[in-house]
């Protein structure tokens, strides 16, 4: 009875095709596809969104993290926990991104129940999963995981050793062998526990930078608004592994960087700076690099309004009424000018065609008409203090 509780706290056999993990509200595809279908990063993705199993149709490829949790350690080949039956020691892929190379995936090698990375164009074999994701492997217990397998790599210790006195060895020289032997053995050990004891505190390194690749993935800028009075961006900061992770940062910029900073903003690579303590993992600062400089992303609650400021400047002025006032002017001075003349200049080429050429005297007024490209252009030049005068002849003339 004991051991059927065990069971049924962490796991429910739901149905021939599919596992549900009480423990990570997680709901795992066991049909015989996921033993048997095998395809690339991209595909493998597509093949869940498209699942329709057991009357459901919301399956995604499940995280590195998520896959973690349903690998047993104590069981090889494969290394899975035993209520799943249609299984194979082999490599699966996850949906985590391996943020030091885009062009490749976090997959589980379930052999062993070991994570990797693999290119995203590599054929792996995938297993979809559904429903909540509350509670997974807490960070701690992801490390140690992590920390396990990079452990393997370790070198092993110096083996013991076992000497036999050779037959045609005297006892004095196999003595002499033997002290020999156990200070060889003895420096040994001592640089096996310098090397383990630094290739431990790497292996809680490696562990931990993995962690957060799988649990926070890489950071991205989006919607990068520039304030020009206070000289700063505002952008929204999201993690890819972290999908309800979600805040506004404040970089500050100068103006005459301003614009150059978001030409390149698509070639931007902000980084992540987590702060670890054993028990808790806090995102401590955004960076972003750009042209040898290194800019400060902070938590901001701060805004900018997407209305544009905009003044439109209404133009009252036209070319007739501008053209009409200074005709009025000239009325004004000269009573027998009628201005409806130039309302269409067309009307002003009429009037010089059956107008006669009067006497011309240069000394006492000039008057010259030009039509250019269709356009009326006119201008009156006056002797001394003379005034210009239109008559109803259509010549003009001046008078003192």
């Amino acid at each position: 009875m004991k051991v059927i509780l065990l069971i049924l706290i962490g796991f429910i056999l739901a149905s021939a095709n599919i596992v549900v993990d009480k423990k990570t509200v997680l709901v795992w595809q066991d049909d015989n596809d996921a033993k048997s279908v095998v395809k690339d990063w991209e595909s493998a993705k597509k093949y869940c969104n498209n699942l329709t199993l057991q009357g459901y149709d919301d399956w995604f490829l499940p995280t590195a993290e998520q896959l973690l949790t349903i690998t047993d350690k104590n069981i090889y080949l494969p290394s899975i926990k035993k209520e799943f039956k249609n299984v194979t020691s082999s490599t699966y892929w996850s949906s985590s991104v391996n943020v030091s190379d885009s062009k490749y995936a976090w997959n589980v090698n379930f052999s062993g129940g070991n994570s990797g990375s693999s290119s995203k164009t590599d054929k792996n074999y995938l297993r979809c999963a559904r429903a909540g994701q509350s509670e997974l492997l807490n960070f701690d217990k992801l490390i140690s995981k992590l920390v396990e397998e990079e452990l393997k790599n370790i070198p092993k210790p110096p083996s013991e050793l076992k000497l036999v006195k050779d037959e045609f060895e005297t006892t004095a020289e196999f003595n002499k062998r033997v002290d020999s032997t156990k200070i060889k053995q003895k420096q040994e050990i001592v640089e096996y526990k310098k090397s383990y004891a630094t290739a431990k505190v790497q292996a809680k390194i490696n562990a931990i930078k993995n962690a957060l690749e799988i649990t926070w993935g890489k950071p991205t800028l989006t919607n990068l608004k520039y304030d020009a009075d206070n000289g700063y961006f505002v952008a929204d900061i999201s993690f890819e592994a972290k999908k309800e992770f979600s805040k506004k940062v404040a970089i500050k910029v100068q103006r005459e960087d301003a614009k150059a900073f978001k030409d390149e903003f698509a070639s931007l690579k902000p980084e992540a700076v987590f702060e670890y303590d054993g028990s808790s993992v806090k995102l401590k600062d955004i960076r972003v690099p750009y042209k040898k400089k290194t800019y400060m992303a902070l938590f901001t609650d701060m805004n900018i309004d997407d209305t544009k400021v905009a003044v439109n400047i209404k133009n009252d002025i036209s070319v007739e009424s501008s053209f009409r006032s200074s005709v009025i002017v000239a009325q004004n001075e000269v009573s027998s000018f009628n201005a409806s003349k130039l309302n269409n200049f067309r009307e002003l080429d009429n009037l010089l065609k059956n107008s006669k050429q009067a006497k011309e005297d240069k000394t006492k007024w000039l008057f010259v008409v030009g039509i250019e490209n269709m356009s009326l252009q006119i201008y009156i030049l006056c002797t001394e203090v003379q005034r210009c005068l239109f008559n109803s002849s259509k010549e003009v003339r001046s008078s003192k």
